[in-house]
Order: structure tokens, then sequence, then C-alpha cells
């Protein structure tokens, strides 16, 4: 997101998805986590910026039911600032090695279906 509301205003992109994309992280468990987290949390995105980056409008959130780190309600927070659709995986963590991710086909699913 910080990147696409750093575009230039003339550039575009064909749509986005984010895996395990998150605005809170409420279980940080470290201080050195805190702190490298710290500047992330307070610098807030302008979504309307983000949003005016997509041509199509086309965004998909895509989150875990067990993912430890990305609150699952963060999902409103995707659907009403950016107008994602939203899907649930079931079982996949933070979509990682340690949660046994090697491959996540939902992701080529929607990449098909943006760029329609």
């Amino acid at each position: 997101m910080r990147y696409l509301e750093n575009l230039d205003n003339k550039e575009k992109i064909g749509g986005c998805i984010f895996v395990a994309g998150w605005f809170n992280l409420p279980n940080l468990e470290t201080e050195e986590e805190e702190k490298i987290a710290k500047p992330w949390l307070e610098n807030k995105i302008n979504t309307n910026k983000v949003k005016s980056k997509i041509k199509n409008g086309k965004i998909v959130a895509i989150f875990s039911d067990d993912d430890p780190d990305v609150p699952l309600s963060d999902k409103e927070i995707f659907k009403k600032r950016l107008n994602a659709k939203i899907i649930i995986e079931h079982g996949k963590g933070h979509f990682s090695d340690d949660s046994g991710v090697k491959e996540l086909p939902v992701v080529l699913k929607e990449l098909l279906e943006i760029s329609k």
C-alpha cells in the first residue's frame, strides 16, 4: 500500500492482491518487534490515494482464519477503506513456510479475474 500511495499521480496499476495485509498488529511479542512495527503503525496510509492508483478498482485482500500476526478483523478495514473483495483461507497461518504454505492457488485465480 505504501508503494502505491507514493506512485506518481499519472502511474496506475491494473489491480492489486494483498495477502495477509494488515492495519493492526496486536500480537507483537517483543520490544524489538514493536520497534520495527512502530513506524508502520504510526504513519497512517492514505487509502483514497491507494485506490486512485488502481485504474479498474479491483482490489482483493486474502486472510487466513488462524493467522497469528494479522487479526481477521482487519478484513473489515480492507472492505470499508479499499472496497476490497475479501477472501478467507482456512488454516493457512501467516501464509509462510512455517505455516506449511508453499503455494496459494487462490492468488492465481484472483490474478486471472483481475486481468479480465
